[in-house]
């Protein structure tokens, strides 16, 4: 799940890449389904 603020977020196709991100700050890339509010993966960064 990627939280954007206290009132969205998202789910994403790829748990395992994130979970290594957990409690941090990242920029997620990939595509948006909005019917089902997923994202599919392509790359996660840190954000500094």
């Amino acid at each position: 799940m990627l939280k954007v603020s206290d009132t969205s977020s998202y789910k994403l196709d790829d748990q395992d890449k994130a979970k290594e991100y957990e409690g941090k700050r990242v920029a997620v890339f990939g595509t948006l389904d909005p019917n089902t509010n997923l994202i599919r993966v392509q790359k996660i960064e840190p954000v500094s």
